[in-house]
């Protein structure tokens, strides 16, 4: 009768234990469950990263020629410990293949560092001493950087979108100059690379990465005062948790930022987390009137926010040329709102609710 909690990297432990029910008929029913949640909160696609099995993308498939896909996916494979990289690569190329407008790929999703609440995202100053890691703990990465820029510049050069998990300033730093280093020797071209997370990032490293046309990835109801700020605060102490976050300072060196949940991680309800991108504060009816803000000088406009969760998505994602926007020849992935969120109160926007969402010209929920 196990009790307690795993973190990060642990959960594989239990997993490698547990019975087996991870099967196509369960995924599927999962799935189908799934989609339909996401399309109540206006959902028409994802990024899709897998940690799965390499070969979870027949599934989706199989659910696309049944006609009961209703999220328009990139499905991104995770270079991971027990992979190599040919594998990633030769199975990148299988998807490719098989690509269709409603599942497409050629990305792959590698971690550089862990999580700031638990002392493994990594930083270019150290921890608080009170966290028993060490006087100069910084973190460490997941792969030695010269591993991690060998995987950065061979999937680059194979045309593959690298998609980072940087959390810490230092793990932001490094994996831009395994960026810079891929550009250098293999020429520059549209690879839309990207970080996500970046919740810590200097000054120099912002201009960098927008020298270098890197996407950042934001996950906004992670920036606001909550409880798992508090776990941050007492790793990296007041000042710095407060620090996290810097969307304005992106934004205004002109990096593309794209909006995303990290699911399962946080909610994935982006009415919300846009409330949180322009107010900084709690999006929640119990708490957004009182002061839970991180760093509120930081928050974007409305008009920012829903461009990250339609047209730069859609770009980061290579589909900008078929949705993100409402034109003529785009795919119909729209939702219709009952409130126009870029003149409500901003604290009415988690307020807001879907009348319809249509996916690839349909509609898959009605509210």
């Amino acid at each position: 009768e196990p009790s307690g909690c795993v973190s990060d990297a642990a959960k594989g432990i239990v997993f490698a234990i547990m019975p087996n029910t991870m099967t196509n008929d369960n995924l599927k029913k999962a799935m189908r469950k799934f989609m339909k949640e996401a399309n109540s909160y206006g959902i028409t696609g994802i990024t899709n990263i897998t940690q799965g099995g390499l070969d979870i993308i027949d599934m989706y498939h199989e659910l696309e020629d049944e006609g009961n896909l209703t999220l328009r996916m990139r499905v991104v494979p995770t270079m991971k410990e027990g992979r190599t990289y040919d594998e990633v690569l030769s199975a990148i190329k299988s998807y490719n293949d098989s690509a269709t407008d409603m599942i497409s790929s050629n990305t792959v999703k590698i971690f550089y560092d862990g999580v700031t609440e638990r002392g493994t995202a990594v930083f270019l100053e150290p921890y608080q001493e009170s966290t028993g890691l060490g006087d100069h703990w910084c973190g460490e990465p997941i792969w030695s950087q010269e591993d991690f820029t060998r995987l950065v510049h061979d999937f680059d050069a194979e045309g593959v979108q690298v998609h980072v998990h940087a959390m810490g300033d230092g793990a932001v730093h490094g994996t831009l100059d395994a960026f810079e280093e891929a550009r250098a020797t293999n020429g520059k071209r549209d690879a839309r690379h990207t970080i996500t997370h970046v919740c810590a990032i200097t000054d120099e490293d912002i201009q960098r990465m927008a020298d270098l046309d890197v996407v950042a990835n934001l996950q906004f109801l992670m920036m606001y005062h909550d409880d798992l700020m508090d776990l941050e605060r007492a790793y990296i102490g007041d000042e710095r948790a407060m620090a996290l976050y810097p969307t304005k300072h992106l934004a205004e060196a002109g990096i593309c930022i794209s909006g995303s949940s990290d699911a399962p991680v946080i909610p994935f309800a982006p009415l919300d987390a846009i409330e949180v991108g322009v107010t900084r504060n709690s999006p929640y009816p119990e708490e957004e009137d009182t002061d839970m803000t991180r760093w509120p000088e930081q928050g974007l406009t409305a008009y920012q926010l829903l461009e990250a969760y339609t047209k730069n998505d859609a770009y980061q994602n290579f589909m900008d040329d078929i949705i993100g926007t409402v034109e003529v020849g785009k795919f119909a992935d729209l939702v219709v709102l009952d409130t126009n969120i870029l003149e409500a109160d901003a604290k009415a926007i988690s307020d807001t609710r879907v009348i319809y969402t249509i996916s690839d010209g349909r509609i898959v929920y009605k509210g």
